[in-house]
């Protein structure tokens, strides 16, 4: 289960305050966009990009296997700082966990041992939907904007970790690889069953991995020049309004983040969305009806989730779970709606 942020009153929430401060069950519907956020652990710069790329690199080939693994999710976005990174995803709810669950997973392995550090990330994410047309080029805005509205590089395409505004703009893949440890190790035990003298190269079994981005669910028929375009001038807005911000003052620059201290420590300042401490289910205006059915739906699920959860820990057989409900405190779902949980 995530903790999430919510744009609705308190007293909006079933249950009142009480039911605001719980953790809430994990919930995606099918087809939605969803601003995934999550944390390095302690908030250390243990993301910080390296001079050669190569934490890039390793990144665009996790999220090429990944497309692969999971066909039914769309990556429209990934931005990744030295303390947190952002995602936007659509397509099969049954999916989306399992697919950020991955996507951390194999990052803290290839990642990790790198820079001697094991478990780069806070357990859980923040999940908000992002429902309508003028919300979702918010939310890729601000996802595009990272690096630069930090102040660490003046151009989005300048920061460098891996960033997807220069492929969003350009339409090109962001190149990377896919180390096949599966294979390697395989073949690492042959060659030693046989005893043969010549060592196995792990060279041998990288294979070319690329990230692509997907269009906006709201921009899904805009034709390939349009899209580029309309990219090419979220980005310029994002540029435009950092440069007015800083008002002459200079930027970190791409240099000296990738020689500072890993170890360091940086808080991550509050989302914009952040105000009197309200749950963020929804990035979007409450006013708008699909927003309002969205909502009714999250509360819904809430509530039956909670109630089931209480009756199955009071040790009661034929409790049935919400349809996408995952069992309580695990990380494996319910199995498929209607069946009863042992």
């Amino acid at each position: 289960m995530d903790t999430s942020l919510c744009t609705i009153p308190d007293e909006a929430a079933p249950g009142g305050d009480d039911f605001q401060r719980v953790r809430h069950a994990r919930y995606f519907e099918d087809d939605r966009l969803y601003h995934i956020v999550f944390r390095v652990t302690q908030g250390l710069h243990l993301l910080q990009p390296d001079a050669q790329g190569e934490l890039r690199r390793i990144v665009a080939g996790i999220l090429g296997r990944a497309q692969k693994t999971f066909d039914g999710v769309n990556n429209h976005a990934t931005n990744l700082l030295s303390n947190h990174g952002h995602l936007g995803l659509s397509g099969d709810a049954t999916q989306l966990a399992p697919y950020i669950g991955f996507f951390k997973r194999e990052l803290s392995r290839r990642w990790g041992p790198r820079i001697g550090w094991r478990g780069i990330f806070e357990p859980g994410y923040l999940a908000t939907a992002v429902l309508t047309a003028s919300a979702q080029r918010r939310c890729l805005k601000y996802i595009l904007s990272q690096g630069v509205k930090e102040n660490l590089v003046e151009h989005p395409s300048q920061w460098p970790g891996f960033e997807c505004a220069s492929s969003l703009v350009s339409g090109r893949a962001v190149k990377g690889y896919w180390f096949n440890g599966t294979e390697y190790g395989r073949a690492v035990q042959r060659a030693q069953r046989q005893k043969q003298p010549h060592e196995v190269r792990r060279e041998a079994y990288r294979e070319d991995s690329h990230a692509t981005f997907a269009p906006l669910p709201s921009m899904a028929q805009m034709s390939e020049r349009e899209y580029r375009a309309e990219m090419a001038a979220m980005v310029h807005e994002v540029v435009a309004q950092a440069r007015e911000k800083r008002q002459g003052r200079p930027v970190v620059g791409a240099a000296r983040v990738v020689h500072g201290d890993i170890m360091q420590r940086t808080e991550l300042p509050p989302p914009p969305w952040f105000e009197q401490r309200r749950r963020m289910i929804v990035w979007d205006d409450p006013r708008a009806p699909e927003v309002c059915d969205y909502r009714d739906r999250y509360w819904e699920f809430q509530r039956t989730f909670r109630a089931a959860a209480d009756r199955w820990r009071a040790g009661e057989a034929d409790v049935v779970f919400p349809p996408g409900a995952y069992w309580p405190g695990r990380a494996s779902p319910v199995p498929r709606p209607g069946r009863l949980a042992a």
